[in-house]
């Protein structure tokens, strides 16, 4: 079996904010084979709305993106959750600088083209470093 297959846990719970159709396509296909739920929302404004409803576990959040941006929008939901439990916010980018992405606040940084070997490799980072916390304090709910 191959590594990107044998993932361990119960399906994560994905917001992917990408605006371009063809690289949100990609991403479902990629985050379905892994084994994980996608919800998809356009833009930042409509990503921020979104983690104030259900909860995620990872953002995946585009850079460059019309009526908000990636680094605004992880601004504004770091603000939304304050000190509470929040998703693992990873920023998908061709151009931002890795710097600037961290200083905004994500948590991981992934340039596009992504593969899928990355892709499963930052999901598993980000269950280790977020997924045992929510399940220590019983605030996963799935």
């Amino acid at each position: 079996m191959d590594e990107i297959q044998d993932r361990q846990g119960p399906p994560l719970r994905i917001l992917l904010a990408e605006d371009n159709v063809v690289n949100q396509r990609v991403a479902q296909l990629m985050l379905t084979k892994l084994g994980h739920r996608v919800h998809i929302v356009e833009d930042g404004a409509a990503a921020v709305e979104a983690v104030k409803g259900p909860a995620y576990d990872v953002v995946l959040m585009d850079i460059e993106m019309p009526k908000m941006g990636g680094l605004e929008a992880c601004q504004l939901i770091l603000r939304h959750f304050g000190t509470k439990e929040r998703p693992y916010i990873i920023a998908l980018t061709a151009h931002a600088d890795r710097a600037a992405c961290l200083a905004a606040g994500v948590d991981n940084y992934l340039r596009k083209p992504v593969r899928t070997a990355d892709l499963a490799k930052m999901l598993s980072y980000a269950t280790t470093t977020t997924g045992q916390s929510r399940e220590e304090h019983g605030q996963r709910h799935d």
